[in-house]
């Protein structure tokens, strides 16, 4: 039996998230983070984004540890998942829409 598989942009806070939507309702996505706690949303993680990046992708819904922030530790929608592990990032986009090059640039080599 062939499952159902979307593939869609959500509007997360003014920025378009590619996602796979899963007929289980699972929906994955991914990002890639530096040192400097940015972030760049992606449509995969198999891409060249140099060594100062790190891709990740998962899923939700999921669950986390209770806190103050989501007391439930249910991770049911992509702003619950921001509350728990992009508090302290800055989001800057889409990879790749010319976003990463400008700020790779600007960086010193750190070699």
């Amino acid at each position: 039996m062939k499952k159902t598989i979307i593939k869609t942009q959500i509007n997360f806070r003014g920025h378009l998230v590619p996602v796979i939507i899963w007929e289980n309702d699972r929906t994955d996505f991914s990002y890639i983070i530096n040192d400097e706690n940015e972030i760049l949303f992606t449509d995969g993680h198999c891409l060249e984004c140099g060594h100062d990046w790190v891709p990740i992708s998962t899923c939700i819904p999921s669950t986390c540890t209770p806190r103050e922030c989501l007391p439930s530790g249910e991770i049911k929608t992509l702003e619950d998942y921001a509350k728990i592990y992009f508090k302290d990032k800055k989001i800057l986009g889409l990879y790749p829409d010319g976003v990463y090059q400008s700020i790779t640039m600007k960086r010193k080599k750190r070699y």
